[in-house]
């Protein structure tokens, strides 16, 4: 008959489930947390039913006023050619909500302000922002960002 040390058993089991329960959380956890992990420009294209592919970056930057907090300004290239201020509404680990409070004189870009459009940013595990833009009058676009 086989000798078993619980003592031992014991103090195995234990570790191996705290190993268990870090390694869960790990993999739980978002890799992009954290304001240093965010912070710079991130790329993509979205499409336009009328121009096409256009592409888009997304920058954010600490804010220089609230150390707490980001700021993100959103501009359309070419033939769009604008730019979006925003302020945040909501954060979570892995969803950011944001409203524009400012546009460029661009046509395009003030309309997307002026019908309170705002965009959905979802933190990807894959180092990646899933954006969504949209507005009250129906209109939406659909991006996933890489940062450069």
């Amino acid at each position: 008959m086989p000798f078993y040390n619980t003592k031992n058993s014991l103090f195995i089991l234990m570790t191996l489930t705290l190993f268990i329960i870090t390694f869960s959380i790990a993999l739980t956890a978002s890799p992009l947390k954290g304001e240093e992990k965010l912070t710079g420009k991130w790329y993509g294209i979205v499409t336009d039913k009328k121009y096409g592919d256009v592409k888009i970056d997304l920058t954010i930057k600490p804010d220089s006023v609230n150390t707490n907090s980001n700021k993100y300004s959103l501009h359309y290239g070419a033939p769009r050619s604008c730019r979006l201020e925003t302020e945040e509404l909501s954060a979570d680990d892995n969803i950011i909500i944001l409203k524009f409070n400012e546009a460029s004189d661009i046509k395009f870009c003030n309309v997307l302000l002026k019908e309170n459009g705002k965009i959905t940013i979802t933190i990807n595990i894959d180092h990646k922002l899933g954006v969504v833009i949209e507005s009250n009058s129906g209109f939406k676009q659909t991006a996933t960002l890489k940062k450069k």
